[in-house]
Formats: C-alpha cells, structure tokens, sequence
C-alpha cells in the first residue's frame, strides 16, 4: 500500500505542493497511535526545499477493536468532512482545517498536507510544568480562549448544513432534539449504579427534560481534545475528523475540559493553571448552559472511569477519577 502512495507523491508532488520541483527522495515512518487507523508521516526532499504530508488509512488491515462511537466514519467520509470543513475556514483568519489532498479508494484511505508544528497538548505539557508555569501561563491561557473562539466558530459553521451537503447529517435531524434526549437519559439511567442513585438519577431526568430545548445540536467533531488541536505561530489548526457526528455541542466542549484535567493527573501540571486554562477555554467559546455543561462533563468522567477500570488501571487513577465524579455529582444535586 505505501509504497503506491510514495510512487504517486514522487510522480505528482506539484499537486499537492505547487512549485516543489523534482522529488530528491522520500522517507516515511509510521506514526499511528489508535487502532482504528493507520498513520503515515512522509517526508518529500525535493528541488525547491522539503515538503511534509500525512496519509492515514482506514484499510481492511486496521483492526477496528474499540467502538466507543455513536458512528464509525470511513477514510472516505473523513476525507469529504475535511474537504468541506476546509472550504469553510479558508477565510477565517487564525483558524484552519487541515488540508486534505487525495482520496484513495482502493486503500480507503487519503493524503493530507502535513503539520509539523506542535499540539496545543504538548504546548501545555512543555510549557504547563510547576517550573516554568509563571513564565508561560499568560500564553497559554491565551492559546486556551482562542481554542475556545475557534470550537464557537466550528459550531457556527457546522450549522450550515445546505453548505455543507452532509446527507448522513441531515438523516438525524428530524426529531433530533427528542432523540438525543432520550439518548441523554438512557445513558444515565442505564449505567453506574455504583455511582447514581435512585434519586439523582431522578435528578438527572429533570435536568435534561428542563434543558433539552438547550442541547444546542450541530455537527460536532467529536474529538475535540488538546491533541488534535495544533499552533502555528497565531494560527489554529484542528485534525481528526473520522468521529465527526450530529450531537450537541456540549459533547466537544466537555471533552476538551476533561482533556485537560487529564494533564494534571501526574502532578507535574499545575491544577490551578489547569482550572485557569478551562476558564480560558471558556470564556472564549462564549455563552454555555453550565447545568448541562456539568451534565457532559459527568458522562465524560463516568466513561473514562469505566474504561480504566475494564483496562485494570491503578487504584490511584481510578480514586483520582471517583474524585471527580463525586464533586461534579455534588454540582447537579
């Protein structure tokens, strides 16, 4: 399979990258990190200087093991996702969708433009450390409020569906609010009993049914997390789209807040820069129904818990999740 896609990049590099000349010479390495997709970091010397591009597959050699979606999305859906998500942002300065530039059926996969600047995970990682917090914690708060502008503008643009022609998408709609609401509920009502009472799973009924107008549906990304968010310079660039879905926005902001206080499970972390970064994060998305908010961010601590505890992980991760479990539950009673 790769070796194909190397042969079209040396034959074709000016299509991809106008102006590049010759290719001198190709190195490639895998990169993957997930089981559901196969990555490819390539590396193209060529006449006018080194070009850099992804390709990522989602072929019969994947083993697709770990189904935590509502909807498993092919290379092909992805590379379109990309295609119009990059139309959409091509004139909105500060904010990008990485550029997809090639599909390949027979390897159901594509070939995107690559991005060799760092994630807004490793800026927090590198820069986010009880050293050098004073120093940095100013820059990166501010890269946390224009993430938040930027998953507000997403949302924005998501909403245009006639520009975006998703046909799956325009499926969900109707009575989109009613089913998501149940969907809400079952989640609760069906899961952690060891966690939710009777009574706050009452509780839980209330809050949605109150709030269920508020749900705010759009397309999401629905990976929306520090890792997948990449800085350049004064520029935001957003990857990973293969779980892109029809849901409420809640669902991305609260996967980012709970990213984020992932980082400081090891303590090299600050948990006040951490609370400073959400509050960022926050104010730059904009106006948010917090009950609710609060609401996605349980589920959220519920399902990492219950992953770790399948994995075996140690009664340290698990106590730290049960800690955050029990005070978010406090916020909602």
């Amino acid at each position: 399979m790769i070796s194909y896609i190397l042969e079209d990049i040396r034959n074709n590099i000016t299509d991809f990258y106008p102006g590049s000349g010759a290719v001198r010479n190709i190195t490639v390495k895998n990169i993957s990190k997930e089981n559901s997709a196969i990555v490819y970091r390539i590396k193209a010397n060529c006449d006018k200087g080194k070009r850099l591009l992804f390709f990522k597959s989602h072929g019969d050699s994947a083993n697709i093991s770990d189904r935590n979606y509502n909807r498993y999305i092919d290379a092909n859906y992805e590379f379109s996702m990309l295609s119009k998500m990059n139309y959409c942002f091509s004139k909105i300065q500060g904010y990008s969708i990485v550029k997809p530039f090639k599909f390949y059926e027979k390897y159901n996969g594509y070939l995107m433009e690559g991005i060799n600047f760092p994630s807004l995970e490793l800026k927090i990682k590198t820069y986010g450390n009880i050293f050098s917090e004073i120093i940095f914690a100013k820059r990166l708060r501010s890269m946390c409020f224009l993430t938040g502008k930027f998953l507000a503008t997403f949302h924005r643009k998501s909403k245009n569906l006639e520009e975006l022609d998703i046909e799956f998408i325009k499926k969900q709609i109707s009575n989109g609010t009613i089913r998501k609401k149940e969907n809400l509920y079952n989640y609760f009502h069906q899961m952690y009993p060891g966690f939710i009472d009777a009574a706050f799973r009452k509780n839980i009924k209330v809050i949605i049914s109150k709030n269920a107008e508020e749900l705010n549906l759009a397309c999401i990304h629905n990976k929306f997390r520090p890792e997948h968010v990449f800085v350049k310079k004064d520029e935001l660039i957003l990857t990973d789209f293969q779980c892109f879905d029809y849901g409420s926005i809640y669902e991305d902001i609260s996967r980012f807040l709970v990213s984020l206080d992932r980082l400081s499970i090891n303590r090299m972390i600050s948990p006040s820069l951490m609370t400073k970064l959400k509050k960022e994060f926050k104010l730059g998305y904009g106006d948010l129904n917090h009950t609710l908010l609060r609401l996605f961010i349980l589920k959220r601590y519920l399902r990492y818990y219950q992953l770790s505890k399948n994995l075996n992980n140690s009664e340290k991760l698990l106590n730290w999740y049960r800690v955050k479990i029990i005070k978010t539950i406090a916020t909602l009673s």
